[in-house]
């Protein structure tokens, strides 16, 4: 945020935006140059619309930010949620830092920061598993992991019949 904005702007900032996600789903949208009414808003998601409360915070930083265009409203409301998100992540990894010694950034997994605060807070040295069965025990019971997909042409065809026929595009398998 910046120091020029008023003590009212500061305010709005500091709340999670109001945003009609459905409404939104054309370029053109962002030139138009009013707020859309409070039923755009409605979430498919929740199924349920915004709070008159929050249709006036909407209008609220509509008119206090000066918006012309639909573009800025969006913008806006971006810079707010990534910058909120980054404030909230950043006081988690102040906690995490001063209670644990450990930087959450560091983790994929919720599991695995979990694992190691248990491990730093109770002291326990875990002794090297040296007994196969052991092992094997414990490799039976691994479940999950990353997923990602490093082709941006993968996808499932026949947006109709889901499931049933899938093409891997690079591959050329179908079933």
């Amino acid at each position: 945020m910046s120091s020029r904005n008023t003590k009212e702007q500061r305010g709005l900032l500091k709340q999670k935006g109001v945003y009609p996600y459905e409404y939104m789903d054309d370029f053109e949208r962002l030139e138009e140059t009013q707020l859309p009414p409070k039923e755009k808003f409605f979430n498919k998601l929740s199924n349920e619309s915004i709070s008159d409360t929050d249709d006036e915070r909407a209008c609220t930083v509509w008119n206090t930010f000066n918006m012309k265009t639909m573009r800025n409203y969006h913008d806006l409301y971006l810079k707010t949620d990534v910058l909120l998100l980054v404030d909230v992540m950043e006081n988690f990894r102040k906690v995490l830092k001063t209670n644990y010694g450990l930087d959450p950034i560091w983790y994929y997994t919720a599991p695995g920061l979990a694992w190691d605060a248990a491990l730093k807070l109770t002291g326990v040295e875990l002794d090297l598993i040296s007994h196969p069965d052991m092992y094997l025990f414990i490799e039976k019971g691994i479940r999950g992991g990353i997923s990602t997909i490093t082709k941006s042409r993968d996808h499932i065809y026949d947006q109709h019949d889901y499931f049933n026929h899938y093409r891997y595009e690079t591959g050329g398998w179908s079933r």
